[in-house]
């Protein structure tokens, strides 16, 4: 099957994402209509995984060096469809949350739309085409950002923009020496490197690393906090951050020949930049207060656990990170459904208020708790599989910067281990507080909707964790001679 019906997906949640604003704002056949929109998009997404061709398809060309092209190879199919699978529930979910918020017929157009931009970006056959839809990711988020119109929620979209138009033309300065030195933009594995172009690779890493929150542009994220529960699981889980990841890794593999660049400074540079994140994450997550910000934190470290496995520069290294953008959406995702039930359900953002909690919403909270110990990578949990692939992967560098990641990633995972499951165990262990006392007296389980999202991200959290196997063997025939 051709490339061609790659559009198909990209532009379904776009058109279907505009007709569902003309629904009236509590409308249920709204409701209705969307859920068929992000169920059908996903459904063509997971049959075009299995039938489509890998071969590059060019929808428009400009002039000799760019072009706007799709194509599907595994790298595309791996993102893909972990885009298809979280979206639905992550609808599903918004869906309870903004029951009774203002305009949410406009918070439920943009939200769908986001979809088919974010799958534009795993169908991109170039990294114009890429470039181009990771624009239009910024200024379609913007609004899911500033929803709630608020002061707090203005100066965040402020700032997602700030950060995010000065990421993008530091990568289009990249962009224009990776033209001038290679000659094309194309996606291709083992791309051409020469010195000239270590500098076009750290102004793109970074470029793109802003969405992926790479210290210190990452100071974004925990102010997008400001945005509706649904849109920060969105941002950290699957949509924005991950954009940046998946960016970074297109770049890295299809872009340039890792084998020139491995032991060169600017690989330095990437790898100790990632380490620094990933402690700097979890320090800042466990000294944390704000319920949401503590996870927001908590995603800037995991995603330079990404950044990190992208940074080794082979194989194992792009397998583990390519485990860990999974099962991290699949916990970070989880967490941030439980959290904002919490919130929503007691009035609670703050983890001291959550004091005694755990006996008015005992179900939520053992969905967290399961999370979160996937988070903190013990064994029998998803992440574990993850950072032991990372660690792996670092030892087999056989370098100082690999051994430093790999000191980051226990250091890193210590520190989770104090802010994910302190969270619980205050719920369970602790009694209520002068502070809390009000706020647990409140607080009740979320309806069915709510504990149904929260449980299957709970869940899978721990099946992936105790059979890893297929979804492993799956990466690694995706990623095949591409290292």
């Amino acid at each position: 099957m051709s490339a061609w019906l790659l559009l198909i997906p990209i532009l379904l949640p776009i058109i279907g994402g505009f007709i569902a604003r003309f629904f009236e704002k509590k409308s249920t056949a709204r409701k209705i209509f969307s859920l068929f929109v992000v169920c059908l998009t996903s459904s063509f997404v997971i049959w075009f995984t299995f039938t489509v061709s890998p071969e590059v398809e060019t929808i428009i060309k400009f002039g000799k060096y760019f072009s706007f092209a799709l194509k599907l190879d595994g790298t595309g199919k791996i993102f893909s469809m972990m885009v298809a699978l979280l979206w639905p529930f992550a609808l599903l979910y918004s869906f309870a949350y903004m029951e009774d918020e203002r305009r949410q017929d406009v918070y439920n157009s943009y939200y769908i739309m986001t979809f088919g931009i974010v799958l534009g970006i795993a169908y991109s056959a170039n990294l114009m085409s890429m470039y181009v839809i990771y624009e239009a990711l910024t200024f379609i988020t913007l609004p899911l950002i500033t929803h709630t119109a608020t002061k707090e929620a203005r100066r965040a979209g402020r700032m997602y923009l700030y950060y995010s138009l000065t990421g993008s033309s530091v990568a289009l300065v990249g962009m224009g020496m990776l033209v001038i030195n290679a000659g094309t933009l194309d996606f291709v594995p083992h791309g051409s490197t020469t010195d000239a172009m270590q500098l076009a690779y750290a102004l793109l890493f970074f470029g793109f690393g802003v969405k992926a929150a790479i210290f210190p542009l990452c100071h974004w994220l925990p102010a997008a906090s400001a945005a509706p529960t649904p849109t920060t699981a969105l941002l950290h889980a699957v949509a924005v951050v991950k954009a940046g990841a998946f960016a970074i890794i297109r770049t890295t593999y299809y872009c340039f020949d890792i084998n020139k660049l491995q032991g060169s400074v600017v690989q330095g540079i990437a790898l100790g930049f990632a380490a620094f994140t990933i402690v700097y994450g979890a320090l800042k997550a466990a000294k944390e207060q704000h319920f949401k910000r503590r996870l927001a934190y908590s995603t800037i470290a995991n995603l330079s656990y990404i950044l990190f496995g992208v940074a080794l520069m082979t194989k194992a290294g792009l397998i583990a990170a390519l485990i860990h953008l999974v099962y991290h959406s699949i916990t970070k995702i989880g967490l941030f459904f439980a959290c904002g039930a919490i919130i929503k359900n007691s009035g609670a953002h703050y983890v001291y208020e959550l004091d005694g909690m755990g006996k008015k919403m005992p179900i939520t909270f053992t969905f967290f708790t399961l999370s979160a110990l996937s988070l903190t990578g013990i064994p029998l949990f998803a992440c574990f599989v993850s950072k032991w692939y990372l660690c792996t992967a670092a030892i087999e560098l056989n370098s100082f910067v690999g051994y430093m990641g790999m000191a980051a990633l226990i250091i890193s995972s210590l520190f989770t281990a104090i802010y994910a499951l302190s969270i619980p165990i205050r719920a369970f262990v602790y009694k209520p507080n002068v502070i809390s006392q009000p706020i647990v007296e409140k607080a009740k389980e979320p309806g069915i909707l709510y504990l149904v999202t929260i449980g299957v991200f709970a869940i899978l959290a721990v099946v992936f964790g105790v059979m890893s196997t297929p979804l492993v063997d799956a990466i690694t025939s995706a990623v095949g001679g591409l290292v």
